[in-house]
């Protein structure tokens, strides 16, 4: 039966697909019954091609103040492009809403949104009224993306404006005006004004004398002391709408920031900082300011040093100054140190549980500074250090070594020559160098920071005087160098004929399996700037030669 079916399915296929070539005229095509049913059961009507979301083209709300309320009459252009229905958000839902023209539109509250539902193609005009819930005066509604979107204004009772704000903007409409918005989709706030309050919003504003209250956090670097104030301001007149304050000398990367603020970052003019607020009428503000001044030498003492108002205005502040542990601080009137605790957050976050010192003052207050004494710590150690000698009958000698040196920063590893010796060559990590020679046959190597420890290769070449053909003495030592070394061992090897016995201020160890008599092997542990040094005692195995 399935080969029937296949048989048959071949013309159907061939006369239903485009000509592809002589090629392909005896192929066959074999599917399952099951798709073969589904695809003679599927009507061409069930394919459909993928239908275009509608779109808003544009909103126009008008504002009507009427008896029982303010009414918005809102009017939708909107577009879709096929039968299939669809809804298309027009604004977040939150507000009443009666359809006006035409009178079939379906409109529906869904996912927090109100939407039209569509289901022709084509472009539609919708209007609709919308009834917004007033608290306090006023209200906010959430209008959808679009092209463009405008806000006006209808008949308004009593002489009265109408205040609007969106994106961070302010705009004050009287009867019969309104302003695009374009590409607005988030909050738009709506508000009454009296006439009153509209002559007071519209005059000159009146300045006002200011009472200055900081503390700030002056926190020391190593080329400059950087400041983090909180700024409170006191006015019994005026509009409260700008303040001035001159500027510490040098400061520089002055950031504002605050409630109600025209600009974030002030207007900076020269050494005066310009600071506008948005809103009449409040009296009482608050800032926080950051910025940084050039550090002085600690021998010449701080100026401590916050924005001023003018001459006619007062200005106190309390300073709290991180201890350094490097450096003391003495005035008159000077605290502490003092634990972060009961500091503003922001200051205490800063602090990171260091402890400051507290001072109150003007606009400006000297600070003596002292360095303190710092002990020297080593910027770097030396971990091991493996030396071998080789010693010649004639006297000559071979010293060769391998010193580990770990470090973070960059470092120095200053080392001289042994006596009687001279520098043959160097190494540092596998690379040649030729270290810094200096006088007395001290050398100095640079290490390079941030990498693993150093390895620093060292051969020295020079002579003793020949070796006694029975017995004798001789005496050799190690480069001495500065840096603390946790451990040296020390390869002493003379001629096979001899044997040897040792002093000095290093360790004989005990021979391991295998090791001729003529070596001697000696350590030495937890030195520094101290060079290790063997006193040989030797012997001829076998004097009658």
């Amino acid at each position: 039966m399935l080969k029937r079916i296949a048989l048959l399915l071949v013309p159907v296929l061939a006369s239903a697909a485009p000509e592809e070539g002589a090629g392909l005229d005896g192929a066959e095509v074999k599917i399952p019954y099951s798709e073969l049913k589904r695809l003679l059961a599927k009507e061409p009507s069930q394919v459909e091609a993928a239908q275009p979301p509608p779109v808003l083209l544009s909103a126009k709300f008008t504002l009507v103040d009427a008896e029982g309320g303010p009414q918005m009459e809102a009017e939708f252009q909107v577009a879709a492009f096929g039968e299939k229905q669809v809804g298309l958000p027009l604004m977040k839902a939150g507000l009443g809403v009666e359809v006006l023209e035409p009178a079939d539109a379906n409109v529906i509250v869904r996912d927090g949104d109100i939407q039209l539902l569509l289901d022709k193609p084509g472009r539609q005009s919708v209007r609709a009224r919308l009834l917004p819930q007033v608290d306090g005066g006023g209200f906010s509604f959430f209008p959808a993306g679009c092209p463009l979107v405008t806000f006006g204004t209808g008949p308004i009772r009593g002489g009265r404006s109408v205040r609007l704000a969106s994106s961070g903007r302010v705009s004050m409409l009287g009867e019969g005006q309104s302003v695009p918005l374009v590409g607005v989709d988030r909050k738009v706030e709506v508000g009454f004004v009296s006439e009153e309050e509209m002559r007071e919003a519209t005059k000159p504003p009146e300045p006002s004398v200011w009472a200055w209250r900081h503390e700030a956090l002056v926190l020391p670097g190593e080329s400059t002391i950087s400041y983090r104030v909180i700024s409170r301001a006191s006015a019994s007149s005026g509009s409260g709408v700008a303040a001035s304050l001159v500027l510490p000398a040098g400061a520089r990367g002055v950031k504002v920031t605050g409630d109600d603020l025209v600009d974030q970052n002030g207007v900076v003019g020269g050494d005066t900082l310009v600071i506008g607020w948005k809103t009449r009428g409040l009296l009482e503000r608050e800032i926080s300011l950051s910025y940084e001044v050039p550090r002085r030498s600690p021998d010449r003492g701080w100026k401590l040093q916050v924005p001023a108002g003018p001459a006619s205005e007062e200005t106190f502040a309390r300073y709290f100054v991180r201890a350094v542990p490097a450096l003391s601080y003495t005035a008159e009137g000077l605290s502490g140190p003092v634990s972060p605790r009961g500091l503003p957050e922001a200051f205490a976050r800063e602090l990171n549980g260091a402890s400051c010192y507290e001072i109150e003052g003007g606009a400006e207050v000297a600070l003596a500074v002292t360095r303190r004494p710092v002990a020297a710590v080593s910027d770097a150690i030396m971990d091991d250090a493996a030396w071998s000698v080789k010693v010649e009958p004639d006297g000559a000698v071979l010293l060769e070594g391998l010193m580990t040196v770990s470090h973070g920063e960059a470092a120095v590893l200053l080392f001289d020559t042994p006596t009687g010796l001279s520098l043959l060559k160097c190494s540092l990590n596998g690379q040649p160098v030729a270290p810094v020679s200096h006088e007395g046959g001290k050398l100095e190597l640079a290490l390079p920071a941030n990498g693993p420890p150093a390895k620093v290769e060292c051969s020295f070449t020079g002579r003793i005087g020949t070796l006694d053909p029975v017995e004798g003495t001789f005496s050799i030592g190690l480069p001495q160098t500065p840096m603390f070394i946790r451990a040296l061992q020390w390869k002493i090897d003379l001629p096979p004929a001899y044997q040897a016995e040792i002093s000095g201020n290093v360790m004989r160890m005990n021979p391991e399996a295998g090791e001729p008599p003529s070596r001697v092997v000696v350590r030495k542990n937890l030195c520094r700037d101290e060079r290790p040094e063997a006193h040989v005692f030797y012997t001829r195995k076998n004097p009658g030669f």
